[in-house]
């Protein structure tokens, strides 16, 4: 068989297959439109590649994609599977029993708190680098903060504080997606690492600051 003909052979092997892939993609779509997946939630399944189990799951239990993306459970201290459990129980979370599990009901204090006091958390699960790091930037932020202040130089206070609120963020979104993975070890298995510790940290933060 010549180069030119085993080149051709793959080719067509390789279009065979994404042609099948294609055609998977658009029959798994179908199928959950019928089951009301707008094109809106299926770019969000695409996007977190969830596995289509926990498509079911999620459907199973009555909530939308789009609800389930909001990750509503870590509001109020709930695991996801709790939260899921709920629903096919046929109750919102209004409707449910206080959480007794304090370390879910302390999970989103420590966002805050990190975010406060960054490298807290670090130093408190022994996360000693990162912990080191964000203190150290925090200190020479909070320096410059003083020196700002005291001298009125306006240049110092805006670098003081163009420093900390990079450093608060990296501590405080660290620590979301830590806490999350932790409550929800499942999940992380097909959401991105960015996008999910950013929609935690600010699903946890915003209730907080508006209460």
């Amino acid at each position: 068989m010549t180069f030119r003909t085993t080149a051709s052979v793959i080719i067509v092997i390789l279009s065979t297959l994404c042609l099948s892939s294609a055609r998977d993609a658009q029959s798994q779509k179908e199928y959950y439109a019928d089951k009301g997946v707008s094109e809106a939630e299926w770019g969000m399944i695409l996007d977190a590649r969830m596995p289509r189990e926990k498509i079911d799951e999620v459907l199973k239990s009555g909530a939308s994609i789009s609800l389930y993306f909001t990750y509503p459970w870590l509001k109020v201290g709930y695991t996801e599977q709790q939260w899921l459990r709920l629903r096919r129980e046929g109750l919102t979370l209004e409707e449910a029993p206080p959480c007794l599990n304090n370390h879910d009901a302390d999970a989103e204090w420590a966002v805050v708190h990190a975010f406060l006091v960054p490298g807290l958390h670090h130093f408190k699960r022994r996360q000693y680098t990162k912990a080191w790091s964000m203190t150290g930037i925090a200190a020479l932020a909070l320096s410059g903060l003083s020196y700002g202040v005291l001298t009125k130089n306006g240049y110092a206070l805006a670098a003081s504080i163009g420093l900390w609120v990079p450093n608060a963020l990296w501590s405080s979104i660290d620590i979301g997606a830590q806490v999350y993975r932790e409550n929800n070890p499942e999940a992380a298995r097909f959401s991105t690492a960015y996008d999910r510790s950013r929609r935690i940290t600010l699903s946890l933060v915003v209730p907080i600051v508006q209460r």
